[in-house]
């Protein structure tokens, strides 16, 4: 487990094409397979290989990724990998993350407030944000492109950004709310 929503599921064999993976108590989703939702707890058959990494997120996070990930340091991947969220919604319709960013290189920038410390919620259909602290002269000029979300119920019919309804740039198919082409 990685914190509480985060949860690895180890191939340790040549050839092994399942793994009997002991889920806690909520929601899970499979990362990679959006049709794979767990709901019970206790012991179940998953499906794996040993090329890729088998990992599951519990309902009720929200997970930040770099989009860009060809950089080939942390400072190059903090100033130049534009985010993905994936909100992967609890029973309850709900789910929290964070982000926290800096430029890569300094040393003691939680002492020095530098730093950028956003939060994430999403409860009754609204994804919101707030920025906690963005220091002065931070110059990631990151943006949020993609948001998926895992766990809506029922298929929407329109999105709204920032106030304004949507009419392209998203899409929801096999349980998946993508919504691209942000500049957030």
């Amino acid at each position: 487990m990685f914190g509480e929503g985060i949860m690895v599921a180890p191939v340790l064999l040549p050839g092994v094409k399942t793994v009997a993976v002991y889920f806690p108590e909520g929601t899970w989703y499979d990362y990679i397979n959006p049709l794979n939702v767990i709901n019970q707890p206790g012991h179940t058959n998953q499906s794996v290989v040993l090329e890729k990494q088998t990992y599951y997120v519990k309902g009720g996070h929200i997970v930040t990724t770099h989009k860009n990930t060809t950089a080939l340091s942390t400072a190059e991947i903090s100033n130049t990998g534009d985010y993905v969220l994936d909100v992967y919604l609890n029973n309850h319709g709900n789910a929290f993350g964070e982000l926290y960013t800096d430029d890569g290189t300094s040393h003691d920038t939680i002492h020095h407030d530098k730093f950028l410390y956003v939060k994430f919620n999403a409860t009754s259909n609204t994804l919101r944000s707030e920025v906690t602290l963005r220091y002065p002269g931070h110059d990631n000029q990151n943006k949020i492109r993609d948001i998926n979300i895992r766990g809506i119920q029922v298929h929407p019919t329109t999105v709204t950004i920032n106030q304004k309804e949507s009419q392209d740039g998203w899409v929801y198919e096999e349980g998946v709310l993508k919504v691209s082409q942000l500049e957030l």
